[in-house]
């Protein structure tokens, strides 16, 4: 999976170039024949973002993507599917290093997006239930680059 973005606000000159890569695994079919569907696909990715036009330290983000996506359609001879219940989620995390009057702090900015997605289907009735939150926070550079020696060099986390 190879993926390029480019978003151009139009309130303020930003604009976001984004480059995500990574892979993408399934599994699934019909597990009983004319009956039983189902599918399981996993994603894991990384991605580099660049805001505005210039590659300076604190225009500069990169990140982390996963989702996975579960399906399972029961189905029935006279009709086309019977019980549909499909699950989906995806998680995305983004490090930024702050820079203020061309000084680089000793924080850095971490945003969170999750989304999560249900859907049943009952014969001839959908329904849908989906839910977005996104966490941000800034965290001291030390901390950062204390858990990145801790997971480096094979310290276990509880």
């Amino acid at each position: 999976m190879i993926k390029a973005e480019q978003d151009h606000k139009s309130n303020d000159s930003q604009s976001v170039r984004a480059l995500t890569s990574g892979c993408v695994g399934s599994i699934g079919g019909a597990l009983i024949r004319d009956l039983l569907d189902a599918e399981v696909t996993v994603r894991r990715g990384y991605t580099f973002q660049v805001t505005d036009d210039s590659v300076a330290v604190s225009n500069v983000s990169i990140g982390m993507v996963m989702g996975l996506e579960v399906r399972a359609v029961l189905k029935a001879p006279a009709l086309d599917d019977l019980i549909r219940i499909e699950f989906e989620w995806e998680g995305r995390a983004i490090i930024q290093r702050l820079e203020l009057n061309g000084i680089l702090e000793s924080k850095v900015w971490i945003k969170a997006t999750v989304k999560a997605a249900v859907t049943v289907g009952l014969l001839f009735f959908d329904g849908e239930f989906e839910l977005e939150t996104e966490y941000q926070e800034y965290v001291p550079m030390i901390a950062v680059a204390g858990l990145a020696a801790a997971l480096a060099f094979g310290m276990p986390l509880p």
